[in-house]
């Protein structure tokens, strides 16, 4: 990609920014639902990452406390259902196994990488269930659990809804942590992503 054409994208995705200050509530969400599910169907094309970054700066600079919410139920959706790499595809070395490891990586790695898009601020209010508290080996994911974001007492009917979509996510960037087939820099971002998300 020549200067030229790196300069239009750039200005072309900047008007993202502005779509997301600009935009009612409804468009905005139904926008990012749309986007989620693009940038997974073509994992290869890193102009969605620079997409994504715009977005989370306009997410960011005008206060859509809802629209995280959206990102993240999708990318949990994705996330559940995702092939996983096997041993016995791994094995077989061939050149058609060999392309399938890489699209399963790249796309495993894709909804890791539009979490991570956002700031830590744009997670504050993402929180987890104490329920969950002592069934999890804290220790092995280097977190302190007294830095966690636990769910206050007084969650109402709404809260209770992001405590779900909250714990669906957690339990995804789990997997991926504790995976022995998991490709390493996806175990490692999704651990990354633990503490990014859930930790004060």
């Amino acid at each position: 990609m020549n200067i030229v054409v790196q300069t239009y994208t750039a200005e072309l995705l900047s008007v993202l920014q502005l779509w997301v200050m600009k935009a009612p509530e409804e468009a905005i969400h139904n926008g990012l639902s749309q986007l989620v599910y693009t940038s997974y169907s073509a994992p290869n094309d890193g102009i969605f990452i620079d997409a994504w970054k715009n977005i989370s700066h306009g997410l960011g600079s005008n206060g859509h406390p809802e629209a995280i919410w959206i990102v993240i139920k999708h990318c949990s959706r994705i996330m559940k259902g995702q092939l996983k790499l096997t041993n016995e595809l791994l094995d077989q070395g061939t050149e058609k196994s060999e392309h399938e490891v890489y699209m399963i990586v790249v796309k495993r790695l894709s909804p890791l990488l539009i979490l991570r898009t956002f700031s830590q601020q744009t997670y504050q209010s993402v929180s987890l269930p104490k329920s969950i508290r002592n069934h999890v080996n804290w220790t092995s994911l280097y977190i302190d659990p007294e830095k966690v974001k636990w769910e206050n007492d007084d969650d109402n009917d709404n809260e209770s809804k992001h405590l779900a979509l909250s714990k669906d996510l957690f339990e995804e960037l789990l997997l991926r942590t504790q995976d022995a087939a998991e490709f390493q820099e996806n175990q490692a971002l999704a651990k990354t992503l633990l503490t990014y998300i859930y930790c004060l």
